[in-house]
């Protein structure tokens, strides 16, 4: 992901990759996004639960869904490498 890399909803600019992770990975209930950037030893707490409600653009492809803003934020500040907290003002 690179510098210029926006929202496609609202134009914003602090994006975070993550994994999206189903029923199937590591026995999880449901489905949940796990942030990048997080410290190596981060056991409980990262998952955010993901919308059951997703959008595709015919014309690229761009497939997403929405999360709790709040709790990226929280799992972010609480366990995110110090690089990960500073870009993304946190």
């Amino acid at each position: 992901m690179n510098e210029s890399t926006k929202c496609p909803a609202c134009g914003g600019q602090r994006i975070n990759q993550g994994r999206y992770l189903g029923q199937t990975d590591s026995g999880l209930f449901g489905h949940v996004f796990r942030p990048s950037g997080l410290k190596t030893i981060t056991l409980t707490g990262s998952d955010i639960s993901v919308g059951s409600t997703f959008h595709a653009c015919l014309d690229c492809g761009l497939l997403w869904s929405e999360i709790d803003k709040a709790k990226l934020a929280t799992v972010l500040e609480k366990h995110g490498k110090k690089s990960t907290r500073e870009r993304l003002n946190l």
